[in-house]
């Protein structure tokens, strides 16, 4: 018998159980689109920027219920290196047109099933022509698995349990987590190096800087982002300052 239901994707629970309260747990997280710049249609900056100017961000975020709400920056409020400063990709002319289905893979634990058919539909509006979904399961070597598929695009979902840009940079500079194919060894180490600096106000202007690189190169596009997890507690304990913190950070011996 459980006192504390995590529902780990912020939204896999659409019903309230009997006996629990629902608490609302800040643990901010983001999902994204990243094209595979592996590919010759997404070599071209300009190609992948039309394309991910082109994403109805809006209507994935209204699937979502009032779960999620339109990311204003490459770091979900909340996180070390937020800023309010994302700006839309500009369109070009240049959009690829693609004689095949657009492949779009999903990793399994970021999208809940019931969530993925708004993205869908979305990506496939913006390539304009049918879309061909895959599901990579490999929540370590995710990069890998989804690269050797030969997909288009990848949606993710990256969170940091210590509410530190570090972490949603992290999956560029490791190659098995990997998703765009945009392979920049300078790129790599500017994100490694970023954990030498101490002071807090310095590692965030860096973190900005890198995303602001990765936001003109046009390699990921922040589609929804999800500031609570949800958590049901059974109404007859006692739980201060639960939903303060991220659910990990807890101490569990406040409950009663």
């Amino acid at each position: 018998e459980f006192d504390i239901i995590d529902a780990t994707f912020g939204d896999a629970l659409d019903n309230l159980p009997v006996g629990f309260r629902e608490e609302g747990v800040f643990d901010p997280r983001q999902l994204y689109l990243s094209l595979n710049a592996g590919l010759p249609a997404w070599r071209s900056r300009k190609n992948r920027c039309e394309l991910l100017s082109k994403v109805d961000r809006e209507s994935i975020v209204a699937a979502y219920q009032g779960l999620a709400e339109l990311p204003r920056s490459f770091f979900p409020r909340g996180i070390l290196g937020y800023s309010a400063d994302w700006e839309s990709f500009e369109s070009t002319t240049a959009s690829p047109r693609l004689d095949r289905p657009f492949v779009l893979a999903f990793l399994e634990v970021s999208v809940p099933l019931v969530r993925r058919a708004s993205i869908e539909e979305s990506v496939r509006r913006a390539a304009g022509v049918k879309v061909k979904t895959i599901i990579i399961r490999d929540a370590k070597r995710f990069g890998d698995q989804f690269r050797a598929t030969g997909g288009d695009a990848m949606v993710i979902g990256l969170k940091s349990n210590y509410l530190d840009g570090y972490e949603f940079l992290l999956m560029l500079a490791e190659p098995a987590a990997d998703t765009t194919g945009f392979h920049d060894a300078n790129l790599r180490r500017e994100i490694v190096d970023s954990q030498q600096i101490n002071d807090p106000t310095q590692r965030a202007q860096v973190y900005r800087e890198i995303a602001a690189r990765i936001r003109r190169e046009c390699l990921l596009l922040p589609l929804v982002t999800i500031p609570h997890r949800r958590v049901f507690v059974r109404v007859s304990l006692t739980t201060p300052g639960f939903g303060e913190v991220p659910i990990n950070e807890y101490d569990l011996s406040r409950a009663r």
